[in-house]
């Protein structure tokens, strides 16, 4: 894994301000709003960190380029095998987020009691990730081909491991003890269209069905 994320962020990291554009960070910063100490896990280039309204801000990933452009950007950035036990005490963080990373991890049910573990408590996690239930997955799948959920082209799916719906995380998040949990479906296009779908069909429909990503926040108790 670590050999693979080195290749990808070889290619794409950037000392460039983040000046929006990725939905999921977009989403997820909006989600997080303001606060005082925020940890990104799987940080990459500090693209999330630098401009999140946070006054400490603090990036574990696995990859030593994207740590190193992360720092650059002002991210207190460690490399880090997120697999294993994070590096900081119980109770440290404010916030979490964790976006499109929760596919690499060996052992997710581990990664959600180490979140909640150095969440203080009523601190914030948002967690992104593929929609593995999307239409044209679906489709890809009947058609006999499993789906590419990465758009990076190293490793296998980009070295996803897992896919998950969001019933899987939303489960997982709840036998770790969070609460107050908003699921929502992110769309690379928006339109009349989705206004009147989302009339007709549901916005849950939608969420599980139609849109790209997933993004879910929860709160800790």
């Amino acid at each position: 894994m670590k050999e693979v994320q080195e290749v990808v962020w070889k290619r794409k990291a950037s000392s460039d301000k983040y000046h929006g554009g990725v939905l999921r960070i977009d989403t997820a910063l909006r989600m997080i709003g303001t606060g005082g100490r925020l940890l990104d896990i799987g940080c990459g280039d500090g693209s999330l960190g630098s401009v999140a309204s946070y006054s400490e801000v603090h990036g574990l990933d696995i990859s030593s380029i994207a740590t190193k452009y992360a720092r650059k950007k002002g991210i207190v950035a460690k490399q880090w095998d997120l697999n294993e036990k994070f590096p900081y005490k119980e109770n440290t963080f404010d916030a979490v987020t964790c976006l499109d990373v929760i596919d690499y991890i060996e052992n997710p049910e581990n990664f959600g009691k180490e979140i909640y573990r150095i969440l203080k408590p009523g601190g914030i996690v948002v967690i992104s990730f593929p929609n593995i239930r999307n239409w044209r997955k679906i489709m890809s799948i009947i058609k006999g081909s499993f789906p590419r959920t990465s758009g990076d082209s190293e490793g296998w799916d980009g070295g996803h491991i897992h896919y998950f719906t969001s019933s899987d995380v939303e489960g997982l998040l709840k036998k770790n003890n969070f609460y107050k949990i908003d699921i929502q479906g992110m769309f690379s296009t928006y339109g009349i269209g989705h206004i009147i779908s989302k009339i007709i069909i549901g916005r849950k429909f939608l969420r599980e069905f139609i849109a790209d990503g997933i993004i879910i926040k929860a709160v800790k108790r």
